[in-house]
């Protein structure tokens, strides 16, 4: 809850939206960049501070492999739009106020905040 009360605010990101009366208990926590270079920026900077975010994959499924399509005319947007702009924050337990305040200001960093 402490990265999605922080970032909610910043422009550039998108963060998921929790429905009325849930209770996320987030594996890692999903940032989808608007820009896929300031995400991979974040990425390299995060990672260079000694946490380790991921970026899950670095293309979707349909281009990972030759299945036969027109990557051209992409026939899932979405999925390479998401797979090319998401970085999967770290909220295990051994993640404290301390390391997710600096992702934090790396992400403020990267987007100009």
């Amino acid at each position: 809850m402490f990265l999605l009360d922080i970032l909610a605010h910043l422009k550039g990101v998108k963060l998921p939206e929790l429905l009325l009366y849930a209770v996320p208990v987030f594996n890692q926590f999903p940032v989808l960049f608007n820009d896929e270079t300031v995400k991979e920026n974040c990425f390299e900077k995060i990672n260079r501070a000694g946490i380790e975010s991921t970026k899950l994959y670095p293309d979707p499924i349909h281009r990972a492999y030759n299945l036969g399509y027109d990557l051209d005319k992409d026939p899932f947007p979405n999925a390479t739009y998401f797979s090319r702009r998401l970085l999967l924050i770290p909220t295990h337990l051994i993640m404290n106020i301390e390391k997710l305040s600096i992702i934090v200001n790396v992400i403020k960093n990267c987007l100009g905040e």
